[in-house]
């Protein structure tokens, strides 16, 4: 499992980014809970990209917490992120998985344990990379 880092702003990201690849590890850059509707796809999908461009020897994966706005969720496949976290009812969640797996990306419903360097420090992405590798 790769490590999961809470990003809030374009320097926690850049710096799990840089974290990660003196690791040799993937990184999933994932939004704080429900960031989706405060912050919106379009700005976290530039965001990781931005990140990828500063530090491209990392390997980036995004991850967008929608909480349960299906058509949030929509808009972040429509753009290419990821991975989209999804906690709407059904029949959404199944319509909104299915137009994920055709756009090849994927959409969870639980939140992927992470590691929050607001709240754990600096070494927030070695600490997790010991605990799933």
């Amino acid at each position: 499992m790769r490590p999961a880092v809470v990003i809030r702003t374009m320097a926690d990201a850049v710096a799990a980014a840089r974290r990660a690849e003196r690791l040799g590890v993937e990184v999933c850059l994932l939004s704080a809970p429900g960031a989706a509707a405060a912050l919106g796809p379009a700005v976290f999908i530039e965001i990781v990209n931005q990140t990828r461009a500063q530090v491209p020897a990392a390997d980036i994966v995004g991850c967008l917490d929608c909480g349960g706005d299906a058509g949030t969720a929509l808009n972040a496949v429509r753009l290419g992120i990821d991975i989209i976290r999804l906690d709407a009812p059904e029949p959404a969640w199944s319509k909104v998985h299915e137009i994920a797996q055709a756009a090849g990306l994927a959409l969870i419903a639980e939140r992927p344990d992470d590691i929050d360097p607001a709240a754990a420090g600096a070494d927030a992405v070695s600490d997790v990379s010991k605990n799933h590798t």
